[in-house]
Parts: structure tokens; sequence; C-alpha cells
């Protein structure tokens, strides 16, 4: 017999909740790998990021990979983290192509784990500690649509970055150092992903 119903009942709560809890671990790593089985992978250490017009290299069709990640920041977005994870090598890109009625529709970017990581630890730097640059679609003349996460809510939102001259991407810059995402336009990992299911 139970001497403390009330301290079991906790518990038994406890223990529910983290059941839950990897259930839906397992779901979304499995979402994750299913998207990832259209996927196209670019060669290592290119970045599009650095090329005109944001433009892939060449690209092959998505092979996991198991190399050793460099460390992630704890308050990034525990999805994207599994993405990086389930990726596994930090040094290639991953095209995903968002799927509209039976047809692909547009092709997202994930930039490698070391690109992510490299502006993230420049804006730190240069003291914007909020946002980690995780994904990117092209939008014409110049200009890409970045998803970022946001590393106080740990959820994720647009913005536009890049430009069709130097003075659009200085002022873009500038605008990041100081940007505040708004909670209102942010949204949850499986709210962008689904896209690819």
């Amino acid at each position: 017999m139970l001497r403390n119903p009330k301290k079991a009942l906790v518990k038994r709560r406890t223990e529910c909740q983290h059941d839950f809890q990897t259930r839906l671990k397992h779901i979304r790593i499995n979402q994750i790998v299913d998207a990832l089985q259209d996927a196209m992978m670019g060669s290592e250490n290119h970045e599009s990021t650095n090329e005109a017009f944001f433009m892939t290299g060449p690209v092959s069709r998505f092979r996991q990979d198991f190399r050793r990640l460099p460390d992630i920041p704890d308050s990034l977005n525990r999805n994207i983290r599994y993405l990086y994870t389930i990726i596994g090598n930090p040094r290639v890109e991953v095209n995903l192509r968002k799927k509209r009625e039976n047809q692909f529709a547009q092709d997202w970017t994930v930039m490698s784990l070391n690109e992510s990581l490299r502006r993230y630890n420049k804006l730190v730097k240069q003291g914007q500690k909020r946002i980690f640059d995780i994904a990117f679609t092209y939008a014409g003349l110049g200009h890409i649509r970045l998803l970022s996460c946001d590393l106080t809510t740990h959820n994720l939102f647009y913005r536009m970055d890049g430009g069709s001259n130097g003075w659009e991407r200085e002022d873009n810059k500038k605008q990041l150092l100081t940007l505040v995402p708004s909670v209102a336009d942010q949204f949850t990992f499986i709210e962008w992903f689904r896209h690819f299911l």
C-alpha cells in the first residue's frame, strides 16, 4: 500500500510527461529523416552564401554522415539540433524542396553547421546574441529570405538579408545587430518544416 499517494501521483505524472516527450522526439526525428530522403546535398565546404545569386554548387542525393559536430549553442531549437545531427556533416549544405500540390515549389538551403556557427560567432562578437541563422531561400535581385532561431524563445522567424547593392547589404547588417525578433512573428519548427513532408 502506498504511504504517500500524492507523491506517487506526481511521480507517475512525471513519468508520463517523459514518455510523451520521448515519443514526440522520435516522431520529429522520423519526420526529418523522411524529408531528407528527397533532399540534395552540396559538396563539402561549398557555401552558397558566398556565391553570386546564392547559387548552389554541385549536388548529390542526400546521404547521412556521422562526423564529429562542433558545439552548438544550448539554446538553439532542439529540432534544428536534431536536423544538424541527422545531417551528420558540419561542412555540407542541404537543399530541401518545398512541396506543393505534388510539385516542388521552393528550394530552401540549410546552411552547413560550420557556416551557421561562423555567422553566429561573428554576430556574438558584435553584440547580437539572440539570432542563429539556419536556412535561406533566394528572393531575387541579391536578396535572401533567412530562417533564423531566436535563442531566447527557441522559436523560428523569417528575416530578409543580402541586397542588390552594397548599401542595402550594409543596411541589413546594421539592422541585424540591433534586431529584437518580434514574438508575434515567430513560429515553431514544424510550422516551417511541414512543407517538406
